[in-house]
């Protein structure tokens, strides 16, 4: 009597010249992420996405990471964007390189809008190479002024330091920077920087719109690249949270401005937070709303309105 032998593989190619694909999916839903790549990773480059599509979105996303990166490949090319979005949700990139660039972030955000239904991480950023001292006051002016444009004009939807503790000196990397057993550490600047949104934006806000008429752009120039870079000495980003406060960083490169506010209605408390070089995210007023905020010079100023 002569053997037979059905696998997975063959039982799937059947039904999908039936085109039971019903069928098709109640059998991949009973399957583990890791056994249903193991069964894309033999298909025909034809039949990969087709029975991608057939995945619930979850296991979808599951299965791709198991996937071997020549089938991951193959896959990708055979969706179109929407599809890609559709599998995806969620997109993630990293900032390097392009601290400078308004131009770039600008162009980034433009895109992004195109597409209201994805989020997108901007989920790794340092300095890179560092060039500043993490004790100076400028290394945080730095990173806060990457975080308000790569929320406000890149449209992330999250904003991650690629390492919190590093191993260094004063041109270490991190938020923290110890020794090698972490039994002598001190706090950089950027710490600071980076506190004056993740204090007072809580998960579940969102970006607000904020303009401002100050003319206060500036270029720079690299030499090594024969690159200009246009980008701007104060820049900001406005937060409304879950809990109804309007919260808006400002990010001074500058001298001392004062700024008066239009379109903040229904608010009776202000609350300020400053950093320079002698504050580290220390509240500066706590009273009555006034229209008139006066930046310091070279500080950041976290705003908010109750």
């Amino acid at each position: 009597m002569a053997d037979h032998t059905v696998t997975v593989e063959s039982t799937l190619e059947a039904l999908l010249v039936e085109k039971k694909y019903s069928t098709i999916r109640d059998i991949l839903s009973t399957m583990n992420p890791a056994d249903i790549a193991s069964v894309f990773d033999g298909l025909e480059e034809s039949r990969l996405p087709l029975l991608f599509r057939l995945l619930p979105k979850e296991l979808a996303a599951e299965t791709f990471v198991e996937m071997e990166p020549d089938a991951q490949e193959l896959l990708i090319r055979g969706f179109s964007d929407s599809e890609l979005r559709e599998v995806l949700g969620t997109y993630a990139y990293h900032a390097y390189w392009s601290d400078i660039n308004y131009f770039l972030k600008g162009w980034w955000g433009k895109y992004i809008k195109k597409f209201p239904g994805v989020i997108y991480d901007m989920s790794e950023w340092c300095e890179l190479p560092v060039t500043m001292s993490n004790k100076s006051t400028r290394s945080a002016l730095f990173m806060a002024r990457v975080m308000a444009q790569d929320m406000f004009i890149s449209n992330a939807s999250i904003w991650s330091a690629w390492v919190a503790v590093s191993e260094g000196d004063e041109y270490g990397d991190g938020l923290i920077i110890a020794n090698h057993d972490c039994s002598e550490f001190y706090v950089a600047q950027r710490y600071y920087a980076m506190a004056h949104f993740s204090k007072f934006v809580p998960e579940g806000s969102r970006l607000i719109s904020c303009t401002k008429d100050v003319n206060d752009r500036f270029s720079s120039r690299s030499r090594e690249k024969l690159e200009s870079y246009m980008s701007f000495r104060t820049n900001t980003a406005a937060f409304l949270t879950p809990d109804g406060k309007i919260v808006l960083v400002i990010v001074n490169g500058g001298e001392e401005h004062t700024f008066s506010l239009n379109g903040i209605e229904g608010r009776d408390r202000l609350k300020t937070y400053t950093t320079d070089g002698n504050r580290k995210v220390e509240l500066t007023y706590d009273g009555e709303y006034r229209q008139t905020l006066t930046i310091p010079a070279y500080s950041i100023t976290t705003a908010i309105f109750e």
